[in-house]
């Protein structure tokens, strides 16, 4: 029952509940800007990073299937390659929101490079309410206008990337007549020593983005008239280890890099090397580990498990995987692969027998073996060596290829290359300036009538040059296909 009393009390607050009900409107229409504001960074913004994600998912599948279809002369079949890979992959140029431009011939891959740019115009929802409201608060400038137009980049190149065999003389360890051999540094060395591709970290700490955790790969190819007493290829590594006593000269001892935030994990500067033996679609054959082994220190060593039937593997590639897993040494090695009968031959026996006959001879060797890819060379004295860098088929006749090499800063007087296909050309290599922790590049452009032929160099550098080659090339028909970025 209410009193006089109590009649003014109820007034009260029914007065201070609608002015509480016109504050509350007041800060709600305040705050629409801000609810607005959190809707488009959660609900537009989050739309257009998923559109973003998936054009660039189209324009990397779009440039890799025109890179695979370019032979240098099809721009039509390129383009059309590119729009039927973006289409697959969602963003089909028949959809009137989706424009796709295909360009060629815009990277060291020449025509064989091609570049892609898919645009994608997305709706948004909530981000035009936003910005009209902040306009009709009076700040126009602050007004924040989201991108209705969501573009991908994508260039791919196809690149011919050339088989290289070991330097100096197959199947030789002296250093007077071959001053070069095979090496990989561990993980945690210094990335300005020469090795690109097996150390973790930069000079400054940072990841290596050129670090490949499989190493250096090579092929065994062994010859159809190849014998054996016993029917067996033994697979053979000369010094192994990283076993370095007295300043070896095989084995460079070093210590890891300071900058790196992790080191070994065992605190060993001395470098474990694993060596894995695979058939061609990567299954172990047979795995050897390595680190400071005395035992097999300057020696032609057969890993367990290396002596390979051939009745298992008649008529079979094989590959050998080189790669290191700790400490920060450079571990100095040769291969070679043979016959029983060699075991027990000189390596000057060896490889009149079984090996290159002194660089004159490449039929004569009977299981080659051959890097893929890029070849890690060390100086172990100062001199000069000649190695092939790889056999050009007549497919490159009036094309450009790229010779690289990484690293080469000791010592290093002159390179000169030459073909078997070109026996009166010689072609001059360049050095740099700065040639310390960096690649350089010589380009040689053949000659219309090229008949195809082997590429060698001959490099005279100093003892501890470490460096890094490979040889590649704009190709017509088949090559490495890889985005560029």
């Amino acid at each position: 029952m209410f009193t006089n009393s109590t009649l003014p009390n109820l007034a009260r607050k029914k007065g201070l509940a609608k002015r509480r009900r016109g504050v509350s409107m007041v800060l709600f229409a305040f705050s629409l800007p801000v609810i607005f504001a959190c809707l488009a960074m959660v609900i537009d913004m989050g739309n257009l990073y998923n559109i973003r994600a998936r054009t660039q998912r189209a324009a990397d599948a779009a440039a890799l299937a025109g890179a695979i279809t370019s032979d240098g002369t099809n721009a039509a079949a390129v383009t059309k390659a590119a729009q039927d890979y973006s289409g697959l992959n969602e963003f089909p140029v028949s959809d009137p929101t989706v424009n796709l431009i295909v360009q060629q011939g815009q990277g060291s891959g020449g025509t064989n490079t091609v570049r892609v740019v898919v645009q994608k115009r997305a709706a948004v929802y909530f981000s035009p309410i936003m910005e009209s409201l902040i306009k009709r608060m009076g700040y126009p400038q602050q007004a924040v206008y989201f991108s209705r137009n969501v573009s991908s980049e994508a260039i791919a190149e196809k690149i011919g990337s050339f088989k290289m065999s070991v330097p100096g003389f197959y199947g030789i360890a002296d250093a007077s007549k071959a001053p070069a051999n095979l090496g990989v540094f561990g993980p945690y060395a210094n990335h300005q020593w020469g090795d690109p591709y097996s150390v973790l970290y930069n000079e400054n700490g940072t990841p290596n983005a050129e670090y490949n955790p499989k190493g250096y790969e090579y092929t065994i190819t062994v010859n159809s008239n190849f014998k054996s007493s016993d029917n067996k290829l033994y697979v053979q590594v000369f010094d192994p280890d990283s076993y370095s006593p007295n300043g070896n000269s095989w084995d460079e001892e070093q210590s890891p890099n300071s900058a790196n935030q992790t080191q070994s994990p065992t605190g060993n500067n001395n470098t474990r090397t694993q060596y894995d033996l695979l058939t061609m679609d990567d299954k172990v054959i047979a795995t050897a580990n390595y680190a400071d082994d005395q035992s097999t220190n300057e020696k032609w060593t057969t890993p367990l498990g290396f002596d390979v039937d051939m009745n298992a593997y008649a008529g079979q590639q094989l590959k050998l995987r080189v790669h290191s897993t700790d400490g920060a040494t450079e571990n100095g090695y040769l291969l070679r692969a043979g016959p029983k009968e060699g075991l027990t031959l000189s390596d000057t026996e060896w490889n009149k027998q079984f090996g290159d006959n002194n660089n004159t001879d490449p039929s004569n060797i009977m299981a080659s073996i051959v890097s893929e890819g890029s070849l890690q060379m060390n100086f172990t004295q100062s001199g000069t060596v000649k190695f092939a860098l790889g056999y050009v088929s007549s497919d490159y006749a009036g094309k450009e290829i790229t010779i690289s090499k990484f690293d080469v800063d000791v010592g290093s007087q002159s390179i000169t290359y030459t073909n078997s296909g070109l026996p009166n050309q010689t072609f001059a290599g360049t050095f740099p300036d700065t040639r310390n922790d960096t690649w350089n590049s010589d380009k040689i452009t053949l000659p219309n009538n090229y008949p195809g032929g082997i590429f060698y160099a001959e490099y005279v550098a100093g003892k501890g040059d470490t460096s890094n080659w490979k040889i590649t090339g704009a190709k017509s028909v088949d090559g490495s296909v890889y985005l560029s970025k």
